[in-house]
Protein backbone atom coordinates (compact mmCIF):
# COMPACT_ATOMS: atom_id res chain seq x y z
CA UNK A 1 0.00 0.00 0.00
CA UNK A 2 2.83 2.82 1.05
CA UNK A 3 4.86 1.50 -2.05
CA UNK A 4 1.81 1.99 -4.53
CA UNK A 5 0.94 5.26 -2.63
CA UNK A 6 4.69 6.28 -3.22
CA UNK A 7 5.07 5.62 -6.46
CA UNK A 8 1.58 7.19 -7.32
CA UNK A 9 2.34 10.59 -5.87
CA UNK A 10 5.52 10.49 -7.65
CA UNK A 11 4.22 10.26 -10.96
CA UNK A 12 2.57 12.89 -10.28
CA UNK A 13 4.65 14.85 -9.04
CA UNK A 14 7.18 14.30 -11.97
CA UNK A 15 4.09 15.16 -14.54
CA UNK A 16 3.37 18.09 -12.66
CA UNK A 17 7.02 19.09 -12.77
CA UNK A 18 7.29 18.24 -16.48
CA UNK A 19 4.09 20.16 -17.20
CA UNK A 20 5.41 23.07 -15.41
CA UNK A 21 8.27 23.30 -17.00
CA UNK A 22 6.93 22.59 -20.93
CA UNK A 23 4.98 26.14 -19.58
CA UNK A 24 8.00 27.63 -18.80
CA UNK A 25 9.28 27.52 -22.06
CA UNK A 26 6.74 27.45 -24.17
CA UNK A 27 5.78 31.11 -22.35
CA UNK A 28 9.57 32.48 -23.03
CA UNK A 29 9.60 31.23 -26.33
CA UNK A 30 6.40 33.13 -27.21
CA UNK A 31 7.91 36.42 -25.36
CA UNK A 32 11.13 36.00 -26.92
CA UNK A 33 9.92 35.86 -30.16
CA UNK A 34 8.73 39.67 -30.74
CA UNK A 35 12.14 40.65 -29.11
CA UNK A 36 14.15 38.38 -31.98
CA UNK A 37 11.92 39.80 -34.59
Amino acid sequence: MVHLTHLIFTTSFVGTGFEYVYRALFLQGVLSTPLHH
